[in-house]
């Protein structure tokens, strides 16, 4: 079994926006999902649990997503919530999060996204670290901090 080709290791990062896409029908959800099936590990903020949340039943309330499906669709999301690997939102963190902000002129949100997958790979040392996310801005910024963006078909230029 030495001699075989190892398949490499990535964890995947995926930021609330990715997280949704488990959830809802739309073009993302394959890639999302196909990214998830090929990572060893997901991880996310420990703070992105309400994010997400809030985003689901804001769609619910907006028709973006059928209401009478949102308890099963809760229901899974935590189910899924306890397998994910969460990155704490420590003092350290946030600090980076504000510095993550002022240098790539992205959302709270999006930094606090951002410095968690930054200290996953930091964790990691030296295990790939893929980042999914739907927003442009945010996707320049981790390529250019070394993750691996998944490529979404959904990428658009949000600031949260």
């Amino acid at each position: 079994m030495d001699d075989w080709p190892r398949r490499p290791c990535m964890v995947l990062y995926l930021e609330r926006d990715g997280l949704v896409r488990l959830y809802v029908n739309d073009r993302g959800r394959e890639a999302v999902r196909r990214a998830v099936h090929d990572a060893e590990a997901v991880a996310t903020t420990a703070i992105g649990y309400p994010w997400v949340r809030a985003w689901l039943a804001e769609a619910a309330r907006a028709g973006w997503l059928n209401a009478s499906a949102l308890p099963v669709i809760l229901s899974r999301f935590d189910l899924d919530w306890d397998h994910l690997v969460r990155i704490p939102a420590s003092d350290a963190l946030l600090r980076l999060a504000g510095q993550m902000s002022e240098r790539w002129a992205v959302g709270g949100r999006a930094a606090v996204e951002l410095a968690s997958a930054l200290v996953l790979r930091q964790y990691l040392d030296g295990t790939e670290t893929g980042f999914a996310t739907c927003n442009r801005r945010l996707a320049r910024a981790a390529t250019e901090e070394g993750l691996r963006v998944i490529p979404s078909p959904l990428l658009s230029d949000g600031g949260s």
